[in-house]
């Protein structure tokens, strides 16, 4: 098992297994929200679907990324 917590840098410490369940849950979010009808997503939200997909894919790319940086430091 991974540490709780790994420092990346002296400001940025991250919580692993937290940051993983994260973005598992915002993989599942897209999922749903890609799922859906577009005007389903609009109405409800008042969001254009296509570009919640498109912003909340940039989070996770943002956190795949720290990930692979806090991952790289307990390997």
């Amino acid at each position: 098992m991974s540490q709780p917590a790994v420092t990346i840098t002296e400001s940025i410490s991250v919580d692993v297994e937290l940051l993983r369940l994260q973005r598992n849950t915002l993989l599942d979010t897209i999922d749903a929200i890609e799922g859906s009808k577009p005007d389903m997503v609009d109405d409800f939200f008042g969001l254009d679907r296509d570009d919640v997909v498109d912003k909340l894919s940039g989070v996770i790319n943002l956190l795949d990324g720290l990930l692979d940086e806090a991952e790289g430091f307990t390997a």
